[in-house]
């Protein structure tokens, strides 16, 4: 077999399962656009979180200067 059917049939293949995994998220957009939403609204609620981890962590750092500070 030359390279040529090689690469080809491995281009054929790689389009067909393309073809295979958009027409599965075709199939149901509704519950596509759901898992979209509930995808960042699990992002916002992460980015949130580290958020007040941050906060939290300068809090405790003006926390460390202030007892510095005073003694």
């Amino acid at each position: 077999m030359s390279i040529t059917r090689i690469l080809a049939a491995a281009s054929i293949a790689s389009i067909a399962f393309t073809g295979a995994a958009l027409a599965q998220t075709a199939t149901n957009p509704q519950k596509s656009a759901k898992d979209q939403m509930m995808k960042e609204e699990m992002m916002k609620k992460d980015a949130m979180g580290k958020d007040s981890m941050k906060k939290d962590a300068m809090g405790k750092d003006s926390m460390k200067k202030d007892a510095m500070g005073k003694k």
